[in-house]
């Protein structure tokens, strides 16, 4: 092991029966999440058919099949097995198939238009880090980020006329500095521009 390495890191496990009760359980239901993503992405990938039928330590019964379990029956079965009768299950088959790959492709768009906007939430984190946050282009911005930049640019403004007022009263003096406040200090930092996914990419 290397020096300061105190994780054992990533090993390989060993396929056998686990022992303990409570960690067969959880591990059946961790890895019973995988085996159903697996299951969809390689029904996405090929088109084919699948069925599967799985019963947990407990004896409760999970099952996953595409594009149905009549459809899966029926190949599996041939002939011998008469559910629903010939055209109408082959129609209801066909149907399925084709919701079943509309909704993939709305997961694939959407999956495209959430890397886009991390992207995009990046580049914001990186004009914000280097103190260039106001270069940003505003279709950068989400609407949320643009109605709290005005709120932020009215705020500084009023605070701004204010403190002019109270210089121009106190008749020019040095008594009233803007740093020496707080809260326009505050006024003045970009970071209340922070767009709010900020950190959250």
């Amino acid at each position: 092991m290397e020096a300061g390495k105190k994780t054992r890191g990533r090993q390989k496990i060993p396929l056998r029966r686990i022992e303990k009760d409570g960690d067969r359980f959880a591990t059946f239901s961790k890895r019973r999440k995988g085996f159903y993503k697996k299951a969809t992405e390689l029904c996405w990938l090929s088109g084919c058919d699948i069925g599967i039928v799985v019963t947990s330590p407990t004896g409760k019964m999970f099952s996953f099949f595409n594009p149905s379990p009549e459809s899966i029956m029926r190949r599996v079965f041939g002939r011998g097995i008469n559910l629903d009768g010939g055209e109408l299950s082959q129609a209801v088959d066909e149907h399925s198939r084709r919701r079943v790959n509309e909704l993939y492709e709305t997961i694939d768009g959407v999956e495209a238009r959430k890397e886009v906007l991390n992207q995009k939430s990046k580049a914001l984190d990186q004009s914000i880090s280097s103190n260039t946050w106001w270069e940003t282009p505003v279709s950068d911005f989400s609407l949320e980020d643009v109605v709290r930049c005005q709120a932020f640019l009215e705020e500084l403004q009023t605070k701004a006329s204010i403190c002019f007022d109270a210089l121009n009263n106190s008749g020019g003096g040095s008594s009233i500095s803007i740093a020496s406040q707080p809260q326009n200090a505050a006024l003045l930092s970009p970071y209340p521009l922070l767009p709010s996914n900020a950190g959250n990419v």
